[in-house]
């Protein structure tokens, strides 16, 4: 039986969905691969119309609603983490594939892969408040898990352990560990990532506790989530480690937290082309005798 040609509507429609432009403003979590939410069934009442589609209008109707399904998907998590400090916005990941049907034309079509985050600065918020610190440019603070192993984070809301150790706000012990003394009066953090302060002992004189280094990666949007942190991988590469203000590094401010850096109008210009686009497609499902099932 012959097939339906490839509607050049649903061609244009695979195209945009893969070239959707993606806004940067400079991942939850990495996103797994999104399953097809809408299958091709044949509709009955339209007799012009042949019976089967063509296999790759079919692929290419899939691979567009999969791309749409995973753009909105990313979009609601962006919206959702607005007020997360340090979180960091994530695109969708779309790769291109090509289709060919039986009288060797060839598509492009998208491959809905995942999300990445975008490490662009958030906006810094003043607290006031001794142990919050954000990083000012490149650069995340080193921590050790529960499990023992690092992972990085650019969330400073720190305070202090059972043990007196600097921890993070979920309770992550700080590297390298930096124990601030029961009696401390006033504790300073230095914008090269000193941290001192003062004692009932020695109220007139400032105590050296330790200091800070911070470390960046060349591709830190390939990192994985964990959490609010981040962990290395290999295509991440190894951290690149230094004192704030140096190789590249930024500055630490004390006072501060790092706000998330998505910006809400953009994700809500999204959504709004999304039902436009899907629209669009619903109307191309029934130009060609497909409907959701």
């Amino acid at each position: 039986m012959r097939g339906t040609p490839v509607p050049s509507t649903l061609f244009a429609l695979g195209l945009a969905a893969c070239a959707a432009p993606v806004r940067e403003p400079a991942a939850a979590d990495v996103a797994k691969p999104v399953e097809a939410t809408w299958q091709v069934k044949r509709a009955n009442a339209q007799p012009h119309v042949p019976e089967e589609l063509d296999d790759v209008a079919g692929q290419l109707l899939q691979a567009a609603t999969d791309a749409l399904d995973l753009r909105r998907r990313v979009a609601l998590e962006n919206l959702s983490n607005t007020h997360t400090r340090a979180f960091k916005r994530r695109v969708p990941e779309l790769d291109v594939q090509q289709l060919r049907d039986a009288v060797g034309r060839t598509f492009s079509a998208p491959v809905a892969r995942g999300s990445r985050p975008v490490f662009a600065a958030g906006g810094m918020e003043r607290t006031g408040l001794p142990l919050d610190l954000a990083i000012e440019g490149d650069g995340f603070l080193a921590v050790t898990t529960l499990d023992g192993s690092t992972a990085y984070t650019r969330d400073g809301r720190l305070h202090l352990d059972s043990s007196a150790r600097l921890v993070t706000a979920d309770g992550m012990i700080l590297l390298p560990e930096i124990t601030v003394p029961n009696d401390t009066l006033k504790v300073n953090v230095d914008a090269d990532g000193t941290v001192s302060g003062t004692t009932v002992g020695t109220p007139d004189t400032e105590t050296t506790f330790g200091r800070l280094v911070l470390h960046r990666f060349v591709a830190p949007e390939r990192m994985q989530p964990l959490g609010p942190h981040w962990r290395m991988t290999d295509e991440s590469g190894n951290p690149i480690t230094g004192t704030p203000g140096s190789n590249g590094l930024g500055l630490l401010r004390q006072g501060f937290v790092e706000r998330s850096n998505v910006q809400p109008e953009q994700e809500l210009e999204e959504l709004e082309r999304l039902e436009r686009e899907r629209a669009a497609l619903l109307g191309t499902m029934q130009e060609t005798g497909c409907r959701m099932r």
